[in-house]
């Protein structure tokens, strides 16, 4: 994780420079209610998601998040409202994943406030890039509740929406870092029938097929069933780089309604993917970009990832005010990662040092979430109250080849020169991984007016590294305990202020120079905000200030510089707006900007006071859609957004700074009958800007055109 902008204190000139976006989309509130208030409420759907339920009201085929009945199920584990939740949570619909063509997490949360994604540029493996609130969230992603291995990443194109909750949120889930976790909710079966087969080409030669099945296998309805399945193939990045990139994925899933009160959802999915590795570029002798490649050779580097999921959602109610559940997953994942790297100048040369690797894993994973949901009401007061017990694990078995190969000149490098395949053992390891937690939730409704939400949590973790070269086995155990404390008042105007505060826990790897292990790092967030969702208001939004401190972060040791000691501290604040508002029938806007102050505010390398690297403190983004409901044009969807990222820093020495920049992007969608038709371009310009991560060059995402068409039953 890398920084930002050297600074203290927010000024209230930075705070001043977004007021005017969030009073502009604070207007477009007024005016969105105004209409809607003269206008019939638009006609709502509801779509069935496990135990949860999201209802968004629908314009057509268009859906806007629904702050009042959209039950986000990463923010509470309870079917509770956004309006609700005291914590600031974006979801991203499936109808926005597709008007914008999502591809992956990063592209699905660009429009999303309080995130910065591709931070180290493009990557066709499907890599997700993202930071949260000024802290890397890689390791921070989620699918139906469960965590996800590494390197292990979602479809899109499996996903009914996607959840962001920003800031500490280890009191439902343990071990993450303190910006916040991503999570995906996959899609599920239906009770009505359906089905949908689609194609896309675009340009760097991508290519696009996609299947999507489902509704019930008996008469009575009491069995259903889904079939999702995509090809991708694309043989360049958006450079011209030739990357040969192919995947392939499939998602069974069966719906049993056991009884009126039991159900259960089996969930399974295969992804197999291979592609040449994402190109990086060599800096000069003295710094700057050379556009020669250090790492991504398309006849030696690529990775191959192989991912097996099985699990199920079980639910049964034991009367009305009970409900039970447990979520269940298994893993199997296997990469072979094969590349070419650069390792710095040969002296008062041109020529890279290099060397080649290959590196396997096969790993497993296994997690077990048990809920019990109870709901009590006594006057007054209404309580909903969670208690659960989850446990994980997750197992590597890892081998590393390393061998220096011949080094290449930058001032007229030879990409044929013969890489030969490394054979010199540099590791041999195994790692399990296991995390046992507790937890335990009240939410306290008065007068239907006044929420209190109070949660804790208690977490053992223990972590085994066997290292078989060295023949050292290292072990180490922590133990946390996390919580929230929210409070939010319903008004009748449809606003609602709220405040939290909410902690975090982290296990930092590694021994200090006694030999003993590092404290966990440890994360606290101080927020308060208002949301705004009036009734018959298509939409909401959500104007959030916070404070987010990290703890226990891993900084050199000042008594020897081979040791690391966990005395640093990060700091971030902000403010945050984010809005998807229904200005009419035809007209929908999903607004957002962030402005940040991200610190390094302890630390014994010498960057006290600096920023993290590749943090860009200032973004904002608008996308824009208007749909034609009647005429000639009936059925067609122009679409638009502009994304602004602000400048960020290649290290956290904050020597060298990476430029902000600005991206359009474009697309159409027209359905007439069963078919439909959509353009996607994304950076209409051609933007593309060299980002610096302090030991080579990557580039961001260049221009793009995609056309695909769909058929549905």
């Amino acid at each position: 994780m890398k920084p930002t902008k050297p600074n203290g204190t927010m000024k209230s000139a930075r705070i001043q420079s977004i007021l005017p976006l969030c009073m502009g989309a604070v207007s477009c509130l007024g005016l969105a209610n105004a209409q809607q208030a003269a206008q019939p409420a638009s006609p709502e759907g509801a779509v069935a998601l496990d135990s949860m339920t999201v209802t968004a009201a629908r314009d057509g085929d268009r859906k806007i998040v629904d702050y009042t009945t959209e039950e986000n199920t990463v923010g509470t584990k309870t079917t509770t409202s956004l309006l609700e939740t005291p914590q600031s949570i974006s979801v991203i619909t499936r109808d926005q994943l597709d008007i914008r063509n999502a591809q992956g997490i990063a592209e699905a949360i660009r429009y999303t406030a309080g995130t910065s994604t591709e931070t180290y540029g493009q990557d066709p493996r499907g890599y997700d890039w993202v930071n949260i609130r000024g802290f890397d969230a890689f390791n921070n992603r989620y699918l139906d509740g469960m965590r996800l291995l590494n390197y292990e990443f979602p479809q899109i194109y499996g996903l009914e929406r996607v959840e962001v909750i920003k800031g500490p949120s280890s009191v439902l889930y343990g071990q993450a870092n303190a910006g916040g976790i991503i999570n995906g909710i996959s899609k599920r079966p239906t009770e009505t029938a359906f089905g949908e087969v689609g194609a896309e080409i675009g340009t760097h030669e991508y290519y696009e097929t996609t299947l999507d099945v489902g509704g019930p296998l008996t008469k009575d309805g009491s069995v259903l069933y889904r079939l999702t399945g995509q090809f991708k193939d694309t043989q360049e990045d958006s450079e011209g780089f030739p990357i040969d990139a192919r995947s392939y994925y499939i998602a069974p899933a069966i719906t049993w309604k056991i009884s009126p009160d039991t159900k259960i959802d089996f969930l399974t999915s295969y992804y197999y993917g291979r592609s040449t590795q994402t190109p990086s570029y060599a800096p000069t002798p003295d710094g700057g970009p050379t556009g020669v490649k250090a790492f991504g050779y398309r006849k030696w580097d690529y990775e191959m990832n192989d991912i097996l999921r099985l699990g199920y959602a079980l639910e049964h109610r034991v009367n009305p005010d009970l409900v039970l559940r447990q979520n269940l997953r298994g893993s199997q994942y296997n990469v072979e990662d094969k590349y070419v790297n650069s390792m710095g100048y040969q002296p008062g040369t041109t020529i890279l040092d290099r060397t080649a690797s290959i590196w396997n894993s096969d790993s497993l994973a296994f997690t077990v979430d048990n809920q019990a949901e109870y709901k009590i009401t006594t006057g007054r007061v209404e309580q909903t109250l969670l208690g659960g017990f989850d446990y994980s694990w997750s197992s590597a078995d890892t081998v590393y080849y390393e061998d220096g190969v011949p080094g290449i000149d930058t001032t007229n490098p030879d990409y044929s020169l013969a890489i030969p395949r490394p054979t010199t053992l540099q590791s041999d390891s195994y790692q399990k991984v296991s995390q046992y937690g507790i937890y335990a939730q009240d939410q306290i409704k008065l007068d239907s007016k006044w929420i209190a939400t109070l949660s804790g949590r208690y977490d053992w973790t223990r972590n085994l590294v066997k290292e078989r070269t060295a023949d050292t086995v290292d072990t180490q155990v922590d133990e946390a305990f996390t919580s929230r404390a929210g409070l939010t008042y319903l008004a009748d105007n449809g606003l609602a202020p709220y405040a939290s505060y909410s902690t975090s826990f982290y296990p930092n790897s590694g021994t200090d120079q006694n030999g003993n292990t590092f404290d966990p790092t440890e994360g606290r967030q101080y927020e308060i905000g208002v949301k705004y969702a009036p009734k018959d208001f298509r939409g909401g939004a959500t104007l959030s200030l916070y404070d987010l401190t990290q703890d226990n972060v891993l900084t050199t040791d000042p008594s020897n510089t081979a040791f690391s000691q966990a005395s640093g501290e990060w700091r971030s604040r902000g403010i945050e707006f984010e809005g998807n508002i229904g200005i009419s029938d035809n007209l929908d806007l999903l607004v957002n900007g962030t402005l940040g102050d991200v610190e390094i505010t302890s630390s014994e390398d010498g960057d006290e006071g600096n920023s993290p690297a590749l943090t860009p403190e200032k973004s904002a983004s608008a996308w824009l859609n208007y749909t034609f409901n009647d005429g000639a044009l009936k059925g067609l969807t122009l679409g638009g957004g502009v994304r602004y990222v602000g400048t960020s820093y290649s290290s956290n020495a904050n020597t060298d700074k990476n430029s902000d920049y600005t991206v359009l992007d474009l697309a159409a969608r027209y359905v007439n009958g069963p078919w439909t038709y959509a353009l996607n371009v994304n950076n209409v310009f051609d933007t593309v800007e060299w980002i610096n991560t302090d030991y080579q060059y990557n580039r961001t995402a260049g221009n793009s055109v995609n056309l695909s068409v769909a058929y549905h039953w």
